[in-house]
């Protein structure tokens, strides 16, 4: 499947907008982050406990050994910056780092 050919991935416990369209859907919101980073049963068995960089080599791990990998590409992430409050999303977190651009 080509990059941008309209495959979309829910997650409604992480942006308001996926929040919106679960609510609209009914669809269930599941956590399966502790509030430390680590994963928790939600997440599987084999992911319990883990902190989260350390599971995304572990999920393609385990996706591998089923024979579902398929590829990973690079996505270039644009992001605007402010010219004098720099603003960096990150997952569910909201980073405000003060930098006046001269």
């Amino acid at each position: 499947m080509e990059f941008g050919t309209g495959a979309v991935k829910i997650t409604p416990a992480h942006d308001q907008n996926d929040f919106e369209v679960g609510v609209r859907h009914k669809l269930e919101f599941i956590n399966i982050m502790n509030d430390d980073g680590t994963f928790n049963a939600n997440a599987g068995e084999k992911f319990v406990g883990m902190k989260r960089f350390h599971a995304r080599v572990k999920v393609v791990d385990a996706l591998k050994e089923l024979g579902l990998y398929v590829e990973t590409k690079d996505n270039p992430m644009m992001i605007p910056v402010c010219r004098y409050v720099l603003t960096i999303s990150t997952d569910h977190r909201l980073f405000l780092i003060r930098a006046i651009v001269q």
